[in-house]
């Protein structure tokens, strides 16, 4: 799959998949909100195909585990779940980019629970100060 293939498929799945999941994890509001949230890009998912990659190259030779199916866009940009056990070789790019996609989903979500967390201790931080006060 060339490079320009790559992005038009991590478009297409910016634009059809998981477009309301957050990527605010990438600044901390300390005790501000926002009202919209950025959606995730294709950059975003091109990032997370490379981390990826570079990740799956350190597992070479080991156990492979791997969920029981994967999600992939037909050419027909119908969206569909196949098994593991029934993925043809057309179909691997495309699992590829969309499991790229879910991880950036997932670690924004997982981001945005840890900045939570942390708003939460410095507001309850601020809380004890105030009532020493």
């Amino acid at each position: 799959m060339t490079n320009n293939q790559l992005a038009a498929l991590a478009e297409h799945y910016a634009k059809t998949l998981m477009t309301t999941w957050s990527a605010e994890s990438r600044v901390d509001y300390a005790f501000g909100f926002e009202d919209t949230s950025p959606e995730m890009t294709a950059a975003d998912i091109l990032e997370e195909h490379t981390a990826l990659m570079d990740e799956a190259l350190n597992l070479r030779d080991q156990t492979i585990a791997m969920a029981g199916c994967v999600d992939v866009i037909r050419d027909d940009g119908a969206h569909v779940m196949i098994p593991t056990s029934k993925l043809s070789a057309s179909d691997i790019d495309t699992a590829m980019v969309c499991l790229a996609a879910q991880f950036r989903a997932l670690r924004a979500e997982a981001h945005k629970v840890i900045h939570t967390f942390a708003g939460l201790n410095r507001i309850k931080e601020h809380a004890v100060k105030e009532a020493a006060q």
